[in-house]
């Protein structure tokens, strides 16, 4: 078995007295698809920001290929990381929202290029090739130089995909990509995901599309109430699970 390429331990995450997230310990592996559930206030989504340094986690250690994710130590003392460090992880560890945050200003091509010529340094005529190669990829290449407002929000969302791809991520997080996206333009996005996933890339994806899950995630983890109340196979667990709060929330979903 490989070593975890994410490893979380007994993370905590608090609002004041409002713990949003108790003791969640996750193992995500190289080139796993681990699929989140579970109601709205459950903690997926801040889980996820935490892993990616988005949230700043109150306890507990988050570990991204062995290196500890947000911190470091000083002396004795746990501090906060450098934002040239953390930059460095997000490039690594890259991340879809559930809205598209495209730069109204720039064209398609231009936001999938901006991150590798700003923050990597990749000179323009890398990055573009690299970038209309993304854009093939997510079925955009003739939506290059068109501006983010003549997109539809399917069309966004596969926009923003590139633009993460376009860092060379080791792994990939989705925060219900498609919660925001009109009823018709949600496969269109789940089936880059899927095309994704049968490459190999690593992705943690929290989401309500139960069908996605059950076909493309290797293991389904239901959080309620901060924290994870079960893992387990995904065909298994969607099948039958063996938490009464699951049952409960697969059946509303489904319904």
């Amino acid at each position: 078995m490989p070593e975890p390429i994410i490893k979380v331990r007994n993370v905590e995450k608090a609002y004041g007295t409002l713990r949003v997230l108790k003791r969640v310990s996750l193992d995500i592996y190289p080139g796993e698809v681990v699929c989140i559930i579970g109601p709205s206030g459950s903690g997926k989504t801040t889980l996820l920001r935490c892993i990616n340094f988005l949230e700043e986690y109150s306890a507990g250690d988050i570990y991204f290929e062995d290196k500890l994710v947000g911190y470091r130590m000083k002396g004795d003392r746990r501090v906060k990381d450098s934002g040239a460090s953390l930059g460095q992880l997000r490039a690594k560890l890259g991340m879809v929202f559930q809205r598209f945050y495209l730069w109204p200003h720039k064209t398609t091509i231009e936001n999938v290029i901006e991150g590798p010529i700003v923050v990597s340094g990749v000179d323009r005529a890398s990055a573009l090739k690299c970038g209309y190669d993304l854009l093939e990829k997510v079925g955009l290449r003739d939506k290059a130089d068109v501006y983010p407002n003549k997109l539809s929000g399917g069309q966004m969302q596969r926009a923003a995909i590139a633009r993460a791809l376009a860092m060379k991520p080791k792994a990939m997080l989705f925060d219900e990509p498609t919660s925001a996206l009109d009823p018709e333009l949600v496969g269109e996005v789940l089936e880059v995901m899927k095309n994704l996933a049968r490459e190999g890339m690593t992705m943690v994806v929290v989401t309500h599309e139960i069908a996605f899950a059950r076909e493309v995630s290797d293991r389904v983890v239901m959080m309620d109430g901060g924290e994870i109340i079960e893992v387990g196979p995904s065909a298994s667990l969607l099948r039958s699970p063996s938490h009464e709060r699951t049952r409960t929330f697969i059946s509303k979903v489904l319904s």
